[in-house]
């Protein structure tokens, strides 16, 4: 990751596959944002959340599940993006609008993938 501004960037931000699917999702090419949301393509901001592939470990005292989408609370924008990297370096994208976000969660710090991708 890096930072602009103290926003932080992740590669599947402007990695090819995104852009191609954002612009085949919204019909134009999306710009990168310095502020708010990370992308914008005819003034619908859109935020990218990525994580990896869920896995289970097993460990002494039980089971830990990594592969969770982080929501900070304070994205400001239309759609959320997710984009999951799998262990192989394949990623799946899912987009919802950010209502859908909120009426489906609620108010959560983060969403597994395996609520928003199928198996």
């Amino acid at each position: 990751m890096s930072s602009i501004n103290g926003k932080f960037d992740h590669w599947t931000e402007f990695d090819g596959r995104v852009v191609a699917y954002v612009n085949e999702l919204f019909g134009d090419k999306p710009e990168k944002q310095r502020d708010g949301a990370d992308l914008i393509v005819g003034g619908i901001r859109i935020e990218v959340k990525a994580c990896n592939e869920w896995n289970r470990t097993s460990y002494a005292n039980g089971t830990r599940r990594r592969g969770r989408f982080q929501l900070m609370g304070y994205e400001n924008c239309d759609f959320f993006l997710f984009v999951l990297v799998r262990a192989n370096g394949d990623i799946d994208m899912s987009t919802y609008p950010a209502d859908t976000i909120g009426r489906r969660f609620g108010v959560v710090s983060s969403v597994s993938w395996s609520h928003l991708f199928a198996n």
